[in-house]
């Protein structure tokens, strides 16, 4: 639920709408005839919200594409130094980040994270599997949809020079 509220704050903060936690009401996904632990026990290892988005090989070897692009390099920095939780790698994410761009990075760690997340649904609901190649091209065009749409930081961290 923390994870839910970080990511909803940055959320607003990254493209300016608010949102009033207080008035959300947040209720479970209920599927009919799907146990979770059956479709979870093919997953080995460890079934953290820190290993999902931070620690899993394919969710790392994102976060590395990430880093190579502008203004970025904080990423690399970040997955190096120990953390426990998503909340301690985003507050890594922050301190690597100059000053100038961490709205900018908050929001990439918005998109990739949901990107992450999608991907997660898609695999166990769907049974499909998109390439990473895929999600990083999916991401860049929704950071660029993003930054049309006005998110001035974003546009800042990924397209203007350093």
């Amino acid at each position: 639920m923390q994870l839910l509220l970080l990511i909803l704050e940055e959320f607003g903060l990254a493209t300016g709408l608010r949102i009033n936690i207080n008035k959300c009401e947040v209720t479970g996904i209920h599927c009919d005839d799907i146990d979770l632990a059956d479709v979870l026990a093919n997953f080995a290892g460890t079934r953290t919200t820190h290993h999902l988005f931070v620690a899993c090989t394919f969710t790392t070897r994102l976060w590395l594409e990430a880093a190579l692009w502008p203004n970025c390099q904080g990423v690399a920095a970040s997955l190096q130094s120990v953390t426990v939780s998503v909340s301690d790698f985003r507050e890594s994410l922050m301190l690597e980040t100059d000053t100038g761009h961490r709205h900018g990075m908050s929001s990439l760690f918005i998109l990739i994270c949901s990107s992450v997340w999608r991907e997660r649904n898609e695999r166990i609901f769907r049974d499909k599997e998109t390439s990473l190649c895929q999600i990083i091209n999916f991401i860049r065009d929704e950071a660029q949809a993003w930054a049309f749409a006005g998110a001035k930081a974003l546009r800042r961290l990924l397209w203007e020079p350093p």
